[in-house]
C-alpha cells in the first residue's frame, strides 16, 4: 500500500500544470527540523536517527534522487543538536552526477516551555562538502548537477509552537561565492532544453523563511502535518563573466511552497514518514539549482532512550537478536 501511495504521488507530480514548475527553493533553513512542529513523543526522545529517500523533478526535466541520514541528540533537557548528511544523484540531459551534499548542523534551545506553548531559538550552519564544479567531458555543469552549494552559510531562527500549530522564521546568509564555472557557450547554439541557469562563481543572496504548520491527529499512531512555506531571496544573485560580477535580474524575490507529511507509528520506537512538497510560485531566475517542480519522499525514524519503562528501537533490536540458553 505504501509503495502504491508513493507511486501515485510521483505520477501526480508528472501531471501537474506548468504553473507549478517555477521551483521549490530550500538552501537549508527550511530543512532544519528544529524549526518544525515538534511531536510530543519525539520530544521525549534522547536520541533520534532518521533515514529518508526522496525524488524531485528539477530544471529541464532532470531528476534529483536524495538520500539523507539525520541524527538528533538531546544534549540537555531543553537543548538539541541536529546533523543532516545528504547524498544526491542527478540525472538529466547533460549526464549524471552524484556526491555527498552539504552538511546541515543546527542547535536548538527552548527558552520558554509552558503548558500550552513552546518558544525555541535555533542557530546553525550549512557546511560545503566540495567546490561545486563537477564537469562532464571537461565541460562545466550547472548547479542542478552539483551536490553542494559551494559556500559556508549561517542560519538563525526562532519557532513558536502550540499544541496544534507551529510558526517559525529563519534567516540564512552565505559567505562568499562558489567555484562553479557554468556559462552558456559563445560558439555553440544550444536548444532550450539544455540552456540551464548560468551560475559561474555564484554569489547567492540571503534568504528569509517563514513556515506555518498545522497538525491533525487521526489516532495515537497516525497524524498529518501540512503547511505553507514562503522563502524570500533578499538580494539578487550574482555571477562572474569575463572577470566581472554581474547581478542576475529576477533572482531576488519570493517563492511560495506548500508541504504535506504523514507520520505513522509502525511500532514503539519506529515511525514511517511520507512527504510531498510543491511550489506555487518562484523567482524568475534560479541559478542555485534548487528548483524542484515537486519533491516526494519517504523515511524511517528510530527513537532511542525514551522515558523510563517505555520500549524503544534499541529494546526491539535486542529482543529480536537475543538467543535463549
Amino acid at each position: 500500500m505504501i509503495t502504491h501511495l508513493i507511486l501515485f504521488l510521483f505520477l501526480l507530480a508528472l501531471n501537474l500544470p506548468n504553473t507549478f514548475s517555477q521551483g521549490c527553493s530550500d538552501a537549508g533553513a527550511c530543512s532544519a527540523g528544529s524549526l518544525g512542529l515538534k511531536d510530543d513523543d519525539l520530544d521525549r526522545t534522547k536520541l533520534m536517527l532518521g533515514y529518508s529517500q526522496s525524488i524531485g523533478l528539477a530544471d529541464k526535466e532532470s531528476i534529483v534522487l536524495g538520500s539523507e541520514l539525520r541524527v538528533n541528540h538531546e544534549i540537555f533537557p531543553t537543548s538539541n543538536l541536529e546533523i543532516r548528511v545528504p547524498y544526491l544523484v542527478t540525472i538529466g540531459n547533460l549526464g549524471a552526477t552524484s556526491g555527498v551534499g552539504d552538511l546541515l548542523i543546527t542547535f536548538s534551545q527552548q527558552v520558554i516551555n509552558g503548558e500550552k506553548s513552546i518558544f525555541t531559538l535555533v542557530a546553525g550552519g550549512r557546511l560545503k562538502t566540495n567546490d561545486t564544479n563537477k564537469k562532464l567531458d571537461g565541460e562545466a555543469l550547472p548547479m542542478v548537477y552539483q551536490s553542494s552549494l559551494g559556500t559556508y552559510d549561517i542560519i538563525a531562527g526562532m519557532a513558536w509552537q502550540s499544541q496544534r500549530w507551529s510558526v517559525s522564521i529563519a534567516y540564512q546568509h552565505p559567505f562568499g561565492s562558489n567555484l562553479n564555472e557554468y556559462l552558456h557557450p559563445f560558439d555553440v547554439e544550444l536548444p532550450d532544453n539544455k540552456l540551464y541557469y548560468e551560475s559561474a562563481f555564484l554569489k547567492r543572496g540571503d534568504d528569509l523563511m517563514l513556515r506555518i504548520q498545522r497538525t491533525i491527529e487521526f489516532n495515537e499512531a497516525s497524524k498529518i502535518h501540512f503547511g505553507f512555506l514562503p522563502i524570500y531571496r533578499i538580494q539578487e544573485d550574482q555571477i562572474k563573466r569575463d572577470g566581472v560580477y554581474e547581478k542576475l535580474p529576477g533572482s531576488s524575490g519570493i517563492t511560495y511552497n506548500v508541504f504535506f507529511n504523514w507520520m505513522k507509528e509502525l511500532k514503539p520506537g519506529k515511525l514511517l514518514n511520507l512527504s510531498v512538497g510543491i511550489p506555487l510560485h518562484a523567482r524568475d531566475y534560479r541559478a542555485d539549482g534548487l528548483t524542484r517542480t515537486v519533491i516526494v519522499g519517504a523515511g524511517l525514524i528510530l527513537k532511542f532512550n525514551k522515558s523510563e519503562g517505555d520500549t524503544n528501537a534499541v529494546d526491539d533490536l535486542y529482543n529480536e537478536l537475543k538467543f535463549e540458553d
